[in-house]
C-alpha cells in the first residue's frame, strides 16, 4: 500500500533514500546507509554510466513522489493555507467590528450611567450614600477607559496581522518559485546528460592518443589515470636503485660509518616518489617479481605477494658484495578529505656478512595532498630509527613535513648517528629527493656532542657526500 512506501521490504532499496556511488570503470554501488548494499557490475564503462544516469533520474522521480505523498502536493497545501488565513482574517475583522459596536454601546451606556450618577448626587441622601455613588462613578470611568484600550489593541493586532501575512505570503511564494526553477534546471541537466551519453554511445571509436586533429596538431585523449603501469612488487624493488650505498657500507671497517651509509640508503628509497602521484597496481596473491642483476651489479631480488587481505608483500635481496636485505610490507591508509596518508607497516632488515652487523628500520608516512581539488603532490614525514642490533649503535632520521610558512628547505631530512652511550659521532643533513651529507662530530668539553660540537666552518671541512640522486630517466 502507499502507506508502506517509506518502509522498504526485505531485499529492496527505496530509491528515494538510496546512495548511488561509482566504484571504478565498470562497478557501482547502491546502498541505503548500511542495511542493504548492492555491488553491481556493467559490461563496460559506457553501460555503467547508462545505469547510473537512469538510476539518478529514477531517484529524482522517487523523491518527488515521496514529497507529494507526504504533503499531498505543495500547491494544494499553499492553497489550503491561503484559504485558512483569509478565513481567519475575515473572522478577526468581524470580531473587531463587534468590538467597535460594543465600544459605541459602552460609550453610550457609560455616558448615561454617569449622568444618572450625577443626578443621584443632587438628591438629598445620607452622607455615606454620596461617598458610595462617587466610588461607583470612578469605577465606571475606569471600566470605559479599559474597554476602549482593549478595542484599540485588537484593531492594531488585526492591522499587523494583515500587513505581515502579505509579506509572509510573498516570501513563501518566492521560495516556492525558486525551488520549482531549481527542479526544472536539474531535470533539464539530467536530460542533457542522458542525451550526451546516448550521443557518446553512438559516436565512432575515439582516435588513439597523439592522432593529429583537424588543424594538424596532435591532441592526445586524456583519461583520470589513477594507476601507474607497475605493480607494488616492482615499486618495492625500486628500493634497491642505490644498492651501491650498501656495497660501500659493506667495505666500512667502522660500524658507525657503516650506519651512515645505511641511513643514506634508507633515505634514497624515497627519491623517485616526489613525481610519482599515481598508485601501483595491487598484485595477485602469490604473484612474484624477480630482478636478477648478478652480472652487472652483483645482486638479485625476489618479491612475492604473500597476503591478499590485508595486502602484504615479502622482499628478499642477496648481493655478492656482502649484504642481504629483506623486508615485509603491509599498507594501511587514512583518508582525511584533502589528503591521503599511507602508513607502511613491517620491518626492513639489512645484514652484512663479514661483520655480522644486523640493522633494522621502518618506513615513514607518505601523504598525498590535493586529493579532491588541485594538483596532486607527495610528502614524506615522520621519524626512522635505524638500530644495529650487534653493536647497539643507532641513527635517528627526521623527515620534516612540508610547510608553506617555513623558510627551511623543502623535503628536509636530518639525522644523528650515536653509539650505545648516546654520544653523537655523525650528523646527517640533506633532502629525501636530492642528496644526503654526513658531518663528523668531534666532542670537546660537552657530553654527547652537545656544546662541544664543531662550529659551522669546522663542520664544513668534515662534510662527506653520502648519496646524490641519479638523473631521472
Amino acid at each position: 500500500s502507499k502507506a508502506e512506501m517509506r518502509h522498504t521490504c526485505r531485499g529492496t532499496i527505496n530509491l528515494a533514500t538510496a546512495n548511488i556511488t561509482v566504484e571504478d570503470s565498470c562497478n557501482f554501488i547502491i546502498s541505503n546507509g548500511g542495511a542493504q548494499t548492492y555491488h553491481l557490475k556493467a559490461s563496460s564503462e559506457v553501460e555503467r554510466q547508462r545505469w547510473v544516469t537512469a538510476l539518478e533520474l529514477a531517484k529524482a522521480k522517487a523523491v518527488k513522489m515521496l514529497e507529494e505523498s507526504d504533503d499531498s502536493g505543495d500547491e494544494s497545501v499553499s492553497q489550503t493555507d491561503k484559504t485558512e488565513l483569509q478565513s481567519t482574517l475575515r473572522t478577526l475583522s468581524s470580531k473587531v467590528e463587534d468590538l467597535s459596536t460594543c465600544n459605541d454601546l459602552i460609550a453610550k451606556h457609560g455616558t448615561a450611567l454617569q449622568r444618572s450618577l450625577s443626578e443621584l448626587e443632587t438628591l438629598r441622601l445620607p452622607a455615606d450614600s454620596t461617598e458610595k455613588i462617587k466610588q461607583v462613578n470612578e469605577r465606571a470611568t475606569l471600566f470605559r477607559i479599559t474597554s476602549n484600550a482593549m478595542i484599540n489593541a485588537c484593531r492594531d493586532f488585526l492591522l499587523l496581522a494583515q500587513t505581515h501575512s502579505k509579506k509572509w505570503q510573498k516570501s513563501l511564494q518566492h521560495e516556492r518559485d525558486r525551488r520549482i526553477r531549481l527542479e526544472e534546471t536539474l531535470e533539464q541537466l539530467a536530460k542533457q546528460h542522458n542525451h550526451l551519453e546516448r550521443a557518446f554511445r553512438g559516436a565512432t571509436v575515439l582516435p588513439p592518443a597523439g592522432t593529429p586533429g583537424p588543424d594538424g596538431s596532435a591532441k592526445g585523449t586524456k583519461w583520470v589515470n589513477f594507476n601507474e603501469p607497475l605493480s607494488m612488487l616492482q615499486r618495492l624493488t625500486e628500493d634497491l636503485e642505490y644498492h651501491e650505498l650498501l656495497d660501500r657500507a659493506a667495505k666500512c671497517e667502522s660500524s658507525l660509518e657503516q650506519l651512515c651509509y645505511v641511513a643514506a640508503f634508507t633515505v634514497s628509497s624515497y627519491s623517485t616518489t616526489v613525481f610519482r602521484t599515481s598508485k601501483p597496481f595491487n598484485p595477485l596473491l602469490g604473484e612474484t617479481f624477480e630482478l636478477d642483476r648478478l652480472e652487472e651489479n652483483g645482486y638479485r631480488s625476489l618479491c612475492e605477494q604473500v597476503s591478499h587481505h590485508p595486502p602484504a608483500a615479502a622482499h628478499h635481496a642477496d648481493s655478492k658484495h656482502g649484504w642481504t636485505l629483506r623486508q615485509e610490507i603491509k599498507i594501511t591508509s587514512k583518508f582525511r578529505g584533502k589528503y591521503l596518508s599511507i602508513m607502511p607497516l613491517g620491518t626492513i632488515h639489512c645484514v652484512f656478512h663479514s661483520s655480522g652487523n644486523h640493522y633494522t628500520w621502518k618506513k615513514v608516512t607518505t601523504t598525498v595532498h590535493n586529493i579532491i581539488v588541485g594538483k596532486l603532490w607527495i610528502d614524506q614525514s615522520g621519524e626512522i630509527e635505524i638500530i644495529n642490533h650487534k653493536t647497539g649503535d643507532k641513527c635517528n632520521l627526521k623527515f620534516v613535513p612540508y610547510s608553506y610558512f617555513s623558510r627551511d628547505v623543502a623535503r628536509k631530512v636530518t639525522g644523528e648517528v650515536t653509539d650505545p652511550t648516546g654520544k653523537v659521532h655523525f650528523v646527517l643533513l640533506g633532502t629525501w629527493d636530492e642528496k644526503m651529507d654526513c658531518y663528523k662530530v668531534t666532542s670537546g668539553s660537552g657530553d654527547n656532542g652537545g656544546e662541544g660540537r664543531q662550529r659551522s666552518h669546522e663542520v664544513e671541512e668534515s662534510r662527506v657526500l653520502l648519496w646524490k640522486r641519479n638523473p631521472l630517466p
